[in-house]
């Protein structure tokens, strides 16, 4: 012991094993020590933590057994101690990298859905318990990455993450979920206010410019939140209404914050369908035109025709193009759509050119 803690044989004489032990050890240590002298356990195995000379915490195997001649005397314990900080040490880094992301050093999606569900179930078991989460997601982060380059992609979120973390209280959480998204886990007793306020405090923070390598960067984010019902039961319920606010944000015109509600959940789901929908819209046919003429005022005559793409669904009847030109642009079908109009609208002309 004196060689594992750094004392010389008189000062490790002049101490008591108490002050060489973890306070939070000690009770477990003394419980154990009173089981084998009473008799009540031949031997126990356990891990202590040591404070060595220096301060420094030292992790040791701890092994004891009783021994005596005669029934009636007091037992003498038999101890066996080794040195397992370097052990230690190895297993802490290796649960570090499994629970954090390499890059930003923030908890990870897995770490962060772990304390999710804990929190979830005090929400559950405690009425007075709350739990809410932030999604949030950068706008236009492909874009730098594009124009200069990963490295500082990679930088950028670094600064992010460091931000995220000041807009905090000191019982939140903030993870990157991978990519360029990351998410806020705010739970106990609070007012739903201070909720908004973080992310407030976020949407403050990117007005600062980033310096990446010489480089002057401005970013925002979209943020969704969702504040946890009785209708959530597991993480993934809050994480998918936690995206679903955060992807109406980015709707709305990005750079700003949601908060949930079930009438989101219901226009999403519109909005899947009819991303469905749209795909085989034009393999069905479903699609047809509307002629604007347009009139030149000096004569008085029709110059030409605008064609305008109009939808007819199978289910809902004709949708507005304020609905479904936008989403063809955001799922990349707007080119195929385009040249689909612009196929029937010529093909329609030609044969109004035949029958005139």
């Amino acid at each position: 012991l004196c060689v594992i803690l750094g004392y010389s044989d008189d000062e490790f004489l002049a101490r008591d094993f108490q002050s060489m032990l973890f306070s939070e050890d000690l009770g477990n240590t003394l419980i154990k020590i009173h089981e084998l002298l009473s008799g009540k356990v031949p031997n126990c195995q356990m891990e202590q933590r040591y404070v060595h000379k220096n301060g420094q915490t030292v992790w040791a195997s701890w092994s004891v057994s009783t021994t005596s001649r005669k029934q009636s005397e007091q037992p003498n314990l038999i101890f066996q101690i080794q040195d397992i900080t370097d052990k230690k040490l190895a297993e802490e880094k290796l649960q570090y990298e499994a629970t954090h992301d390499a890059l930003t050093g923030l908890p990870n999606r897995a770490h962060f859905m772990s304390r999710l569900e804990v929190a979830l179930r005090n929400a559950h078991s405690n009425p007075d318990y709350k739990v809410s989460v932030l999604f949030i997601d950068l706008d236009r982060f492909k874009v730098i990455n594009d124009s200069l380059g990963h490295l500082v992609g990679d930088e950028l979120l670094v600064g992010i993450a460091e931000r995220l973390r000041e807009c905090l209280r000191p019982s939140d959480m903030v993870a990157r979920l991978g990519g360029d998204e990351f998410t806020i886990l705010v739970e106990g007793r609070y007012e739903s206010k201070e909720v908004i306020r973080i992310a407030e405090r976020i949407q403050e923070k990117f007005l600062i410019p980033f310096d990446l390598s010489g480089h002057e960067v401005y970013s925002s984010a979209s943020i969704g939140i969702l504040h946890a019902t009785e209708n959530h039961r597991l993480p993934e319920d809050l994480m998918r209404d936690a995206d679903t606010a955060m992807y109406q944000a980015k709707r709305a015109g990005k750079a700003r914050h949601e908060v949930f509600d079930q009438d989101m959940h219901e226009a999403v789901k519109e909005i899947l369908q009819l991303e469905t929908d749209l795909r085989r819209a034009v393999e069905k046919d479903e699609f047809y035109i509307n002629y604007q003429p347009i009139y030149s005022l000096e004569s008085g005559r029709i110059d030409g025709f605008e064609a305008l793409a109009r939808w007819n669904h199978s289910t809902f009847g004709d949708i507005q193009p304020s609905k479904f030109i936008p989403l063809a642009e955001e799922i990349g079908l707007i080119d195929t759509l385009g040249e689909h109009i612009l196929t029937k609208a010529c093909s329609q002309m030609i044969s109004l050119k035949d029958s005139l």
